[in-house]
């Protein structure tokens, strides 16, 4: 299991969904105060992988179970300064869909693949003030009252290969008032630490789940026979066009390709046998001033050549956006990767089909300006 996570929640003004975007939390807080997120690449396939992930039992693991009730400590320590309250009974179990007997709204749903959770309330409060106003989800999005936290959380699974999933746990908040983010912020001070420590206690659960489970589904072989062939023709169409598209992108500064949420860019790298330059275009995504690719191949089995090309000498020219420039490349660890995963198919969901087509893994590579 590889697990990638964005581990200390900060303030993150989230970008306004693109129509590339096929995200359902975006619908209900496209921005947000603070996020916090967490990845791994699960050996299972993406039904298997979601429907596991739903009915996971949390209270299955004693060191969850001990973490849940440490994070509600700051609630317990109010309610002991202002008075007694009525002390809830302890759930016998926790799992996402046990979330909505506890305040949480199902806000909606896309069957394996992504589900989202949303709640309105005053965390930082003591347990009988802490919940907020019912809303519905049609209101959620639109929901301003000040004294607020708006919560979402969300599970989404894509696939990774042709038997395994990337499995993305994300938290988001937006605070409707200056001062209930003040409030906030002194809460997850505390609580951030245990809830960061849940979610990855939880996604090991699941991986070893998963692991002691025969119930991964398994693709029809004909079907695999098909997609196999549609690669090779996709491969062979993408490697005879290179010149063409190369003229275009240079000739519209990489205009072209924008209408379609997209950005690419001219690789030139020397060839680790020949030693003469070789270019390609790939589509790449901005990471502040890096620029991410993916050494995708059609979903071939093998990477390609331009990946070992830099694996031989990470020096390289790009032209994007009407500028030459000097890089090196660096392959993302597999932690780093499986972080960034989910901001390439959110962007580019087209991806996620080299995914299925292959058992490899596919590297993703920082372009680092140098000159």
């Amino acid at each position: 299991m590889v697990t990638g996570e964005q581990s200390a929640p900060r303030p993150h003004p989230a970008p306004a969904p693109t129509t590339a975007s096929a995200m359902l939390i975006d619908e209900f807080l496209p921005h947000y105060d603070y996020s916090i997120a967490h990845a791994d690449i699960v050996r299972a396939h993406p039904r298997s992988c979601y429907r596991a992930a739903r009915q996971l039992d949390l209270f299955q693991a004693p060191l969850i179970r001990t973490l849940i009730g440490l994070r509600a400590l700051p609630q317990r320590l109010i309610a002991h300064r202002t008075g007694p309250g009525v002390a809830a009974a302890a759930a016998p179990t926790f799992r996402l869909t046990d979330m909505t007997d506890h305040g949480w709204v199902l806000l909606a749903e896309a069957p394996n693949l992504e589900m989202v959770l949303g709640q309105i309330g005053r965390p930082w409060a003591a347990a009988d003030a802490s919940s907020g106003p019912n809303v519905s989800p049609d209101g959620f999005a639109t929901f301003e009252e000040p004294g607020f936290a708006k919560i979402v959380l969300n599970l989404r699974v894509a696939p990774y290969g042709a038997e395994s999933s990337i499995l993305t746990v994300e938290t988001r908040v937006a605070v409707t008032d200056a001062e209930s983010r003040r409030r906030f912020g002194r809460y997850w001070t505390v609580v951030g630490p245990f809830s960061g420590l849940i979610r990855r206690s939880a996604l090991r659960l699941l991986a070893t789940e998963l692991r002691n489970s025969d119930s991964n589904d398994h693709t029809n072989s004909a079907a695999r026979r098909v997609e196999r062939l549609e690669t090779r023709i996709e491969h062979v169409v993408d490697t005879r066009s290179v010149g063409i598209g190369a003229w275009l992108i240079r000739r519209t500064r990489g205009r072209i390709v924008r209408p379609w949420h997209r950005r690419a860019l001219i690789l030139t790298t020397r060839g680790r046998r020949s030693g003469l330059p070789r270019t390609v275009l790939l589509q790449y995504f901005p990471d502040g001033p890096d620029l991410i690719v993916v050494a995708a191949n059609s979903g071939l089995p093998t990477h390609p050549g331009w990946y070992f090309n830099l694996k031989a000498d990470p020096q390289a020219q790009v032209e994007v956006d009407g500028e030459t420039k000097q890089v090196r490349a660096e392959e993302l660890t597999p932690q780093q990767a499986a972080a960034f995963w989910p901001r390439i198919l959110q962007t580019a969901p087209d991806y996620a089909r080299y995914l299925r087509r292959t058992d490899r893994v596919l590297p993703l590579l920082r372009l680092i300006q140098t000159v």
